[in-house]
C-alpha cells in the first residue's frame, strides 16, 4: 500500500477541508476527492461526515486515522533500521557552501567530537548545485543550503529547516548617478523597475545560474525584459564581491554579504525574491540525534552572532524547544 496515501487521510482529516488539505500536501484538490471516493468506496464505510460543510471524522474514521497513524511510526522505524542495516551508524555525512563551511565547522565540529566521541564525521565543500544533487543521490545524509524564498507556491524536493530570510540588494558604485539615491546594506532604498533602466549601461558584474542568486537576478530580468550590461558572471562568490569592492562594477548580493561590502550604495527590487539559508534532508528522513543536534549548534552559532535573519518555522521552534528541554533535565 502507498504509505502516502495515509499522508492523504491525515491532512483531510486535520484540516477539515479539501483545500487547506491540498495546500499541505501541495497537491489538487481534485486527486484528494477522487482518493476519498475509492478509499470509502473500498472499505464500504463512511469515514468523514460533510452535513457541516467541513470534513469530520466518523467514528469509523477515527478508528482508521488512528490505525493510519500507527502504521506510519511502523514504517517510520523501519525505514530507520534498513538505513541502519547499510550506513555506518557513526558515519555523519553533510554538504556545506565553501563560503560559510569555515565558520560553521570551526564552531560546531569541536561540540560535536564532545559529545559523539567515535563519530566520524564527512564533509562536502561544494557549491549549492552540485550539494543539490549529491543530497537527492542519496551521498550526502543533509547540506546546508540557500534556496529561493517561494512560500508554500513551490514544492521541494526535499524537506527544508530554515535557519535565515535575507533580501537581494543592488549595489551601485560611486561613479553611477543613482549612487546619491541609494541606502545602506541595513537601511536600503526602493528601485522601480522604471528607474531600474537607468541602470543599463552601467557594467555588472553578476553570480552566475549555478547560484541561486543567479538564477533569481536572471529571472527577473528577463520577467521584466530587463537588460543589462553585465562584463563577468562568475558562480565563486569571493570573486563577486572582491570585484564588487573594487568599486567598478555593480552587482546583486544578499544583504548580509552587502554589510561586508564598502563603497556601495544599495537598493531593493520590488519583485525580486528573498532567500531562505537552511538545513535541506530528504523526504520523510527522520533526523538522527548527531544531525538535529548539528542544527541546534548551527542555531546557536547564529544566535550568538547576533545574526539579525534569523527566521525559524514552527517547526524549527518546536525542535529547538525540544533540544533545550533536553538538554536541561
Amino acid at each position: 500500500m502507498n504509505i502516502l496515501h495515509y499522508d492523504y487521510f491525515i491532512a483531510i482529516a486535520e484540516n477539515k477541508t479539501l483545500t487547506q488539505a491540498a495546500h499541505v500536501l501541495h497537491v489538487s484538490q481534485s486527486v484528494l476527492s477522487r482518493y476519498l471516493q475509492n478509499l470509502e468506496a473500498d472499505t464500504g464505510i463512511r469515514l468523514f461526515s460533510t452535513a457541516s460543510g467541513t470534513y469530520q471524522l466518523t467514528e469509523a474514521g477515527s478508528i482508521y486515522q488512528q490505525s493510519a497513524r500507527k502504521i506510519q511510526l511502523l514504517q517510520s522505524q523501519l525505514q530507520q533500521k534498513l538505513y541502519a542495516s547499510h550506513v555506518q551508524p557513526n558515519l555523519l555525512r553533510f554538504g556545506i557552501p565553501p563560503i560559510r563551511g569555515g565558520a560553521s565547522l570551526a564552531y560546531i565540529y569541536p561540540y560535536m567530537l564532545e559529545r559523539y566521541p567515535s563519530l566520524h564525521v564527512s564533509v562536502t565543500n561544494e557549491g549549492s548545485t552540485l550539494l543539490h544533487q549529491k543530497l537527492l543521490a542519496g551521498e550526502l545524509d543533509f547540506i546546508l543550503l540557500m534556496i529561493e524564498d517561494m512560500g508554500d507556491k513551490k514544492p521541494l524536493d526535499f524537506h527544508f529547516l530554515p535557519l535565515e530570510k535575507k533580501r537581494i540588494l543592488m549595489g551601485i558604485p560611486s561613479f553611477h548617478a543613482l549612487y546619491v539615491q541609494g541606502g545602506t546594506a541595513t537601511a536600503p532604498s526602493v528601485l522601480s523597475i522604471e528607474d531600474f533602466t537607468l541602470m543599463e549601461d552601467a557594467p555588472f558584474v553578476l553570480p552566475d545560474d549555478r547560484t541561486v542568486i543567479g538564477r533569481c537576478v536572471n529571472h527577473f530580468l528577463k520577467s521584466h525584459q530587463l537588460q543589462l550590461n553585465i562584463q563577468l558572471q562568475t558562480s565563486n562568490r569571493l570573486t563577486n564581491h572582491q570585484l564588487l569592492m573594487e568599486g567598478s562594477y555593480a552587482g546583486f548580493v544578499d544583504e548580509e554579504s552587502a554589510a561586508r561590502i564598502s563603497g556601495l550604495r544599495y537598493f531593493t527590487l520590488p519583485g525580486l525574491p528573498a532567500l531562505t539559508e537552511g538545513m535541506a534532508f530528504p523526504l520523510y528522513h527522520t533526523l538522527t540525534d548527531s544531525e538535529r543536534f548539528f542544527f541546534y549548534l548551527e542555531y546557536q552559532r547564529l544566535r550568538q552572532s547576533g545574526s539579525r535573519f534569523l527566521a525559524p518555522n514552527e517547526e524549527v521552534n518546536q525542535l529547538l524547544h525540544a533540544y533545550d528541554e533536553r538538554r536541561s533535565s
